[in-house]
Protein backbone atom coordinates (compact mmCIF):
# COMPACT_ATOMS: atom_id res chain seq x y z
CA UNK A 1 0.00 0.00 0.00
CA UNK A 2 1.14 3.60 -0.25
CA UNK A 3 3.81 3.81 2.39
CA UNK A 4 3.42 8.18 2.98
CA UNK A 5 1.16 10.38 4.03
CA UNK A 6 -2.37 8.40 3.22
CA UNK A 7 -5.49 9.82 2.70
CA UNK A 8 -8.30 8.07 2.12
CA UNK A 9 -12.39 8.23 0.82
CA UNK A 10 -14.27 7.72 2.88
CA UNK A 11 -11.92 10.05 5.38
CA UNK A 12 -10.95 8.08 8.62
CA UNK A 13 -13.54 7.11 10.72
CA UNK A 14 -15.97 8.39 8.90
CA UNK A 15 -17.03 4.92 6.33
CA UNK A 16 -20.88 3.96 6.76
CA UNK A 17 -19.63 0.19 6.63
CA UNK A 18 -19.44 0.40 10.29
CA UNK A 19 -21.63 1.47 13.23
CA UNK A 20 -21.78 4.71 14.50
CA UNK A 21 -20.83 4.46 17.62
CA UNK A 22 -18.13 2.14 17.17
CA UNK A 23 -16.86 4.64 14.98
CA UNK A 24 -17.17 7.60 16.93
CA UNK A 25 -15.15 5.95 19.57
CA UNK A 26 -12.56 4.87 16.67
CA UNK A 27 -12.85 8.38 15.63
CA UNK A 28 -11.50 9.86 19.46
CA UNK A 29 -8.90 7.35 19.77
CA UNK A 30 -7.26 8.83 16.69
CA UNK A 31 -7.56 11.91 17.68
CA UNK A 32 -6.50 11.26 21.15
CA UNK A 33 -3.59 9.58 19.60
CA UNK A 34 -2.70 12.46 17.15
CA UNK A 35 -2.58 14.88 20.25
CA UNK A 36 -0.48 13.06 21.95
CA UNK A 37 2.19 12.98 18.57
CA UNK A 38 1.47 16.81 17.78
CA UNK A 39 -1.42 18.56 18.09
CA UNK A 40 -0.26 19.94 14.25
CA UNK A 41 0.40 16.37 13.07
CA UNK A 42 -1.93 14.20 11.77
CA UNK A 43 -2.43 10.67 12.53
CA UNK A 44 -2.49 8.09 10.30
CA UNK A 45 -4.90 5.71 9.74
CA UNK A 46 -4.19 3.19 12.90
CA UNK A 47 -6.22 0.56 10.91
CA UNK A 48 -6.34 0.73 7.34
CA UNK A 49 -8.98 -2.13 7.42
CA UNK A 50 -11.41 -0.46 10.08
CA UNK A 51 -15.02 -0.67 8.63
CA UNK A 52 -14.62 2.64 9.85
CA UNK A 53 -12.35 3.54 6.98
CA UNK A 54 -14.43 1.61 4.01
CA UNK A 55 -17.86 2.86 2.01
CA UNK A 56 -20.73 1.11 0.84
CA UNK A 57 -21.90 0.19 -2.42
CA UNK A 58 -25.59 -1.33 -2.01
CA UNK A 59 -28.00 -2.52 -4.45
CA UNK A 60 -31.17 -0.84 -4.71
CA UNK A 61 -31.01 2.74 -6.20
CA UNK A 62 -28.88 5.42 -7.76
CA UNK A 63 -28.63 6.75 -3.86
CA UNK A 64 -26.56 3.48 -2.78
CA UNK A 65 -24.91 1.77 -5.50
CA UNK A 66 -22.79 4.26 -6.67
CA UNK A 67 -20.10 6.98 -5.90
CA UNK A 68 -18.50 9.80 -7.13
CA UNK A 69 -15.01 11.24 -6.05
CA UNK A 70 -13.44 14.05 -7.56
CA UNK A 71 -9.41 13.73 -7.82
CA UNK A 72 -8.88 17.32 -7.65
CA UNK A 73 -9.93 19.96 -5.11
CA UNK A 74 -10.77 23.82 -5.10
CA UNK A 75 -8.25 25.41 -2.53
CA UNK A 76 -9.82 28.84 -2.18
CA UNK A 77 -10.34 29.85 1.45
CA UNK A 78 -13.20 32.13 3.18
CA UNK A 79 -12.79 33.66 6.53
CA UNK A 80 -16.75 32.91 6.87
CA UNK A 81 -19.48 30.48 5.85
CA UNK A 82 -22.22 33.21 6.55
CA UNK A 83 -24.20 33.32 3.73
CA UNK A 84 -23.86 37.20 2.63
CA UNK A 85 -20.13 36.45 2.71
CA UNK A 86 -20.43 33.62 0.26
CA UNK A 87 -21.77 35.60 -2.81
CA UNK A 88 -18.65 34.99 -4.66
CA UNK A 89 -19.75 31.11 -4.94
CA UNK A 90 -22.33 32.52 -8.14
CA UNK A 91 -19.62 33.73 -9.78
CA UNK A 92 -18.50 30.20 -10.25
CA UNK A 93 -14.85 28.33 -8.93
CA UNK A 94 -11.80 30.52 -9.63
CA UNK A 95 -9.06 27.67 -12.44
CA UNK A 96 -6.39 29.20 -10.51
CA UNK A 97 -7.58 27.30 -7.33
CA UNK A 98 -8.06 23.98 -8.63
CA UNK A 99 -5.10 21.74 -7.31
CA UNK A 100 -4.63 18.74 -9.79
CA UNK A 101 -2.84 16.53 -7.79
CA UNK A 102 -2.36 14.23 -10.53
CA UNK A 103 -1.03 15.90 -13.56
CA UNK A 104 2.57 15.44 -13.24
CA UNK A 105 2.21 11.61 -12.45
CA UNK A 106 4.46 11.86 -9.65
CA UNK A 107 1.13 10.51 -7.38
CA UNK A 108 -0.94 7.57 -6.84
CA UNK A 109 -4.39 5.86 -5.81
CA UNK A 110 -5.16 2.53 -4.80
CA UNK A 111 -8.42 1.43 -4.86
CA UNK A 112 -9.98 -1.20 -2.61
CA UNK A 113 -13.06 -3.34 -2.56
CA UNK A 114 -14.11 -5.86 -0.50
CA UNK A 115 -16.93 -8.17 0.67
CA UNK A 116 -18.62 -7.90 3.73
CA UNK A 117 -18.66 -9.96 7.24
CA UNK A 118 -20.60 -12.85 7.05
CA UNK A 119 -23.89 -12.79 9.15
CA UNK A 120 -23.62 -13.83 12.97
CA UNK A 121 -24.86 -17.11 14.45
CA UNK A 122 -28.35 -16.92 15.57
CA UNK A 123 -28.99 -17.71 19.99
CA UNK A 124 -31.51 -19.92 21.21
CA UNK A 125 -33.55 -18.64 24.43
CA UNK A 126 -30.66 -19.58 26.65
CA UNK A 127 -28.00 -17.34 24.79
CA UNK A 128 -26.38 -19.86 23.15
CA UNK A 129 -25.01 -19.62 19.68
CA UNK A 130 -26.52 -21.93 17.18
CA UNK A 131 -23.71 -22.75 14.27
CA UNK A 132 -25.05 -22.45 10.72
CA UNK A 133 -23.75 -22.55 7.53
CA UNK A 134 -22.94 -18.72 5.77
CA UNK A 135 -22.96 -17.34 9.49
CA UNK A 136 -19.91 -16.73 11.59
CA UNK A 137 -19.56 -16.17 15.58
CA UNK A 138 -18.89 -12.63 16.82
CA UNK A 139 -18.45 -13.17 20.17
CA UNK A 140 -15.10 -13.02 21.80
CA UNK A 141 -12.03 -11.87 19.67
CA UNK A 142 -9.97 -13.22 16.59
CA UNK A 143 -6.54 -14.31 15.98
CA UNK A 144 -4.89 -10.35 15.76
CA UNK A 145 -7.18 -9.77 19.36
CA UNK A 146 -9.73 -7.58 18.02
CA UNK A 147 -12.96 -8.00 19.26
CA UNK A 148 -15.37 -9.77 17.15
CA UNK A 149 -18.46 -7.64 16.11
CA UNK A 150 -21.34 -8.30 13.78
CA UNK A 151 -19.01 -5.28 11.56
CA UNK A 152 -15.36 -6.40 12.65
CA UNK A 153 -14.08 -9.67 10.94
CA UNK A 154 -11.06 -11.59 9.26
CA UNK A 155 -10.99 -11.76 5.79
CA UNK A 156 -11.88 -15.16 6.33
CA UNK A 157 -15.43 -14.43 7.90
CA UNK A 158 -16.23 -12.73 4.97
CA UNK A 159 -18.71 -13.62 1.86
CA UNK A 160 -16.52 -15.10 -1.21
CA UNK A 161 -17.61 -14.05 -4.18
CA UNK A 162 -18.63 -17.30 -7.19
CA UNK A 163 -16.03 -17.70 -9.17
CA UNK A 164 -15.83 -21.32 -9.13
CA UNK A 165 -14.97 -22.97 -12.83
CA UNK A 166 -11.96 -20.87 -13.43
CA UNK A 167 -9.51 -22.15 -15.41
CA UNK A 168 -6.36 -20.50 -17.00
CA UNK A 169 -8.39 -21.62 -20.68
CA UNK A 170 -11.58 -19.92 -20.01
CA UNK A 171 -10.99 -16.87 -17.08
CA UNK A 172 -14.47 -15.18 -18.44
CA UNK A 173 -16.31 -17.97 -17.22
CA UNK A 174 -17.63 -17.35 -13.91
CA UNK A 175 -14.90 -14.75 -12.91
CA UNK A 176 -17.51 -11.61 -13.69
CA UNK A 177 -17.09 -7.87 -13.38
CA UNK A 178 -19.27 -6.59 -11.08
CA UNK A 179 -18.32 -3.15 -10.60
CA UNK A 180 -17.43 -0.57 -13.36
CA UNK A 181 -15.80 2.38 -13.05
CA UNK A 182 -14.99 5.15 -15.44
CA UNK A 183 -12.71 8.55 -15.15
CA UNK A 184 -14.31 11.81 -16.56
CA UNK A 185 -13.07 15.17 -16.98
CA UNK A 186 -11.88 18.02 -19.51
CA UNK A 187 -8.85 17.35 -22.60
CA UNK A 188 -8.37 21.33 -23.37
CA UNK A 189 -12.31 22.46 -24.20
CA UNK A 190 -13.20 18.93 -25.03
CA UNK A 191 -15.09 16.17 -22.87
CA UNK A 192 -12.89 12.92 -22.10
CA UNK A 193 -12.26 10.09 -19.64
CA UNK A 194 -11.54 6.09 -19.25
CA UNK A 195 -12.73 3.08 -18.53
CA UNK A 196 -11.77 0.18 -17.29
CA UNK A 197 -9.78 -2.65 -18.94
CA UNK A 198 -11.03 -5.68 -19.12
CA UNK A 199 -11.60 -8.94 -19.42
CA UNK A 200 -11.64 -10.17 -23.27
CA UNK A 201 -9.12 -7.74 -24.71
CA UNK A 202 -6.10 -9.22 -26.29
CA UNK A 203 -3.43 -8.08 -23.22
CA UNK A 204 -4.40 -8.66 -19.96
CA UNK A 205 -1.38 -6.49 -18.91
CA UNK A 206 -2.54 -3.66 -17.15
CA UNK A 207 -5.61 -5.16 -16.55
CA UNK A 208 -7.96 -2.46 -14.69
CA UNK A 209 -11.79 -4.14 -14.38
CA UNK A 210 -13.51 -5.09 -10.87
CA UNK A 211 -13.67 -8.81 -10.86
CA UNK A 212 -15.07 -11.03 -8.37
CA UNK A 213 -11.40 -13.06 -7.99
CA UNK A 214 -10.35 -9.88 -7.64
CA UNK A 215 -12.36 -8.41 -4.46
CA UNK A 216 -12.09 -11.88 -3.17
CA UNK A 217 -8.27 -11.93 -3.74
CA UNK A 218 -7.86 -15.35 -5.19
CA UNK A 219 -7.08 -14.42 -8.52
CA UNK A 220 -5.71 -17.30 -10.31
CA UNK A 221 -4.47 -15.78 -13.47
CA UNK A 222 -3.37 -12.46 -11.76
CA UNK A 223 -1.98 -13.04 -8.30
CA UNK A 224 0.03 -11.82 -6.88
CA UNK A 225 -0.78 -8.08 -8.12
CA UNK A 226 -4.32 -8.42 -6.68
CA UNK A 227 -4.10 -8.80 -3.23
CA UNK A 228 -5.79 -7.35 -0.09
CA UNK A 229 -8.99 -6.98 -2.18
CA UNK A 230 -6.44 -4.19 -4.30
CA UNK A 231 -8.28 -3.85 -7.86
CA UNK A 232 -6.07 -0.52 -8.93
CA UNK A 233 -2.73 0.13 -7.57
CA UNK A 234 -0.83 2.93 -9.69
CA UNK A 235 1.84 2.55 -6.93
CA UNK A 236 3.55 -0.96 -9.01
CA UNK A 237 6.98 -0.46 -9.71
CA UNK A 238 6.72 -3.21 -13.00
CA UNK A 239 5.56 -1.22 -16.37
CA UNK A 240 4.01 -4.20 -17.39
CA UNK A 241 1.39 -4.07 -13.95
CA UNK A 242 0.79 -0.57 -14.53
CA UNK A 243 -3.01 -0.07 -14.60
CA UNK A 244 -4.30 0.43 -18.16
CA UNK A 245 -7.64 2.09 -19.23
CA UNK A 246 -9.33 2.61 -22.18
CA UNK A 247 -9.66 5.88 -23.59
CA UNK A 248 -12.95 7.23 -24.52
CA UNK A 249 -11.92 9.39 -27.30
CA UNK A 250 -11.02 6.41 -28.97
CA UNK A 251 -12.04 3.04 -27.74
CA UNK A 252 -10.44 1.20 -30.20
CA UNK A 253 -7.24 2.38 -30.10
CA UNK A 254 -3.99 2.34 -27.27
CA UNK A 255 -4.45 1.41 -23.60
CA UNK A 256 -3.26 4.76 -22.00
CA UNK A 257 -1.85 4.21 -18.57
CA UNK A 258 -4.29 5.74 -16.17
CA UNK A 259 -2.09 7.99 -14.27
CA UNK A 260 -0.49 9.24 -18.09
CA UNK A 261 -4.02 9.93 -18.93
CA UNK A 262 -4.94 12.01 -15.44
CA UNK A 263 -2.00 14.55 -16.53
CA UNK A 264 -4.22 15.87 -19.42
CA UNK A 265 -7.25 15.70 -17.48
CA UNK A 266 -8.87 18.83 -15.88
CA UNK A 267 -11.34 18.84 -13.28
CA UNK A 268 -11.08 13.99 -13.60
CA UNK A 269 -13.60 12.58 -11.22
CA UNK A 270 -14.17 8.74 -10.50
CA UNK A 271 -17.18 7.11 -10.24
CA UNK A 272 -18.41 3.63 -10.00
CA UNK A 273 -21.63 1.09 -9.47
CA UNK A 274 -22.41 -1.65 -9.03
CA UNK A 275 -23.08 -3.43 -12.36
CA UNK A 276 -23.62 -6.86 -11.75
CA UNK A 277 -24.99 -9.73 -9.29
CA UNK A 278 -23.54 -10.43 -6.05
CA UNK A 279 -23.54 -14.32 -5.41
CA UNK A 280 -21.66 -16.06 -2.63
CA UNK A 281 -19.46 -19.50 -4.19
CA UNK A 282 -22.31 -21.53 -3.79
CA UNK A 283 -25.02 -19.21 -5.90
CA UNK A 284 -27.31 -19.62 -2.47
CA UNK A 285 -27.32 -16.40 -1.50
CA UNK A 286 -26.90 -12.89 -2.15
CA UNK A 287 -24.44 -10.74 -0.96
CA UNK A 288 -26.06 -7.38 0.07
CA UNK A 289 -23.43 -5.14 -0.62
CA UNK A 290 -19.90 -4.45 -1.41
CA UNK A 291 -17.00 -1.95 0.43
CA UNK A 292 -14.78 0.40 -1.01
CA UNK A 293 -11.86 2.46 -0.13
CA UNK A 294 -9.92 5.12 -2.43
CA UNK A 295 -6.36 5.74 -1.12
CA UNK A 296 -3.83 8.52 -2.41
CA UNK A 297 -0.28 10.18 -1.57
CA UNK A 298 -2.07 13.76 -1.86
CA UNK A 299 -5.42 15.27 -0.79
CA UNK A 300 -8.41 15.23 -3.32
CA UNK A 301 -12.11 16.07 -2.85
CA UNK A 302 -14.00 13.95 -0.65
CA UNK A 303 -17.50 11.84 -2.20
CA UNK A 304 -19.55 14.35 0.48
CA UNK A 305 -21.06 17.14 0.23
CA UNK A 306 -22.02 18.92 3.40
CA UNK A 307 -25.43 21.42 3.90
CA UNK A 308 -26.21 23.64 6.68
CA UNK A 309 -29.62 23.76 7.73
CA UNK A 310 -31.04 26.73 9.74
CA UNK A 311 -34.56 25.94 11.34
CA UNK A 312 -36.57 28.49 13.13
CA UNK A 313 -39.09 27.23 15.55
CA UNK A 314 -40.77 29.96 18.35
CA UNK A 315 -38.04 32.31 17.64
CA UNK A 316 -35.36 29.46 18.57
CA UNK A 317 -32.40 28.26 16.54
CA UNK A 318 -31.28 24.80 15.39
CA UNK A 319 -28.87 24.20 13.56
CA UNK A 320 -28.92 20.91 11.59
CA UNK A 321 -25.86 19.37 9.52
CA UNK A 322 -26.47 16.96 6.59
CA UNK A 323 -24.31 15.08 4.43
CA UNK A 324 -24.97 13.29 0.59
CA UNK A 325 -23.03 11.60 -1.30
CA UNK A 326 -22.10 13.90 -4.73
CA UNK A 327 -23.71 12.09 -7.67
CA UNK A 328 -22.38 12.12 -11.44
CA UNK A 329 -23.89 10.87 -14.64
CA UNK A 330 -22.11 7.47 -15.68
CA UNK A 331 -22.85 8.44 -19.44
CA UNK A 332 -20.31 5.72 -20.59
CA UNK A 333 -21.19 2.31 -18.79
CA UNK A 334 -23.65 1.55 -21.78
CA UNK A 335 -20.86 2.02 -24.52
CA UNK A 336 -18.24 0.04 -22.61
CA UNK A 337 -20.46 -3.30 -22.55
Amino acid sequence: LIATNCYGVPAPATGDAGDKTLCQGYKETIEKQTTAVNSETTQPMKDIDNPCNWNKLTFGSSMTDRVTIPLYYDSSGFTTTKLEYLSDLDKGVNPENIVRPFKNGDKNFILRVRTPCLPCYDKDTKGNEIPEDGKRTCEGVDTNNKPRSRFYCEDKDRYVLDTKDVTEKDASKKDDMVVSWQITGKCGNDDCGMIQYKEGDSDTKGFSAIIESFINSDSILFDPIHNKHIIIDTTTTKNEDKPKAKDTSNYAGPKPLILDKLKEMKQPVFSMFLSGKLLTADEEQFVPYLEYQFLTDTPIGQAQIESEIIVIINNTFYVQKLEKAEKRPLIDFAIQS
